[in-house]
């Protein structure tokens, strides 16, 4: 939705003076699935939570590759991270919470025009808990 925390905040700003909400449209979010595993976690049907491994990644067709693609432009976005770490976040989000003890992530800039290719990100809770992922690009 935005970059840098600025855009955030004045999207937000704007979206209250004319009255109207602002969603990223991020469709998973509204699977069933989600709350399921949400449920199962909160039950401890399988006893408690220890670690969340995940891996996101996606192909980009041969057609749209050249460094003229938004994906390979960091001022819009581009790279691994910024592209799909979204979806990461916003599971671990609706499990287990944003709220970590210690959080540690590296990413590769070696892709066209310096974006990542590869991220990888770690998230340590209270209690144990723990969320990681690759991404690649």
């Amino acid at each position: 939705m935005a970059l840098h925390a600025d855009e955030v905040l004045l999207i937000n700003e704007r979206a209250k003076e004319q009255g109207v909400h602002v969603l990223e449209a991020l469709m998973v979010q509204h699977h069933s699935w989600q709350q399921d595993i949400t449920d199962m976690i909160a039950a401890e049907t399988y006893g408690k939570l220890k670690k969340i491994k995940t891996r996101i990644s996606f192909e980009i067709l041969q057609s749209n590759y050249s460094a003229d693609n938004y994906r390979f432009k960091p001022e819009y976005g581009g790279g691994c991270f910024i592209d799909e770490c979204s979806y990461w976040l916003q599971f671990i989000q609706k499990v287990i919470g944003l709220k970590p003890q210690t959080l540690d992530g590296f990413s590769t800039f070696s892709g066209i025009n310096q974006c990542d290719w590869t991220f990888h990100a770690a998230l340590k809770y209270e209690g144990g808990s723990r969320g990681r992922v690759p991404g690649f690009l």
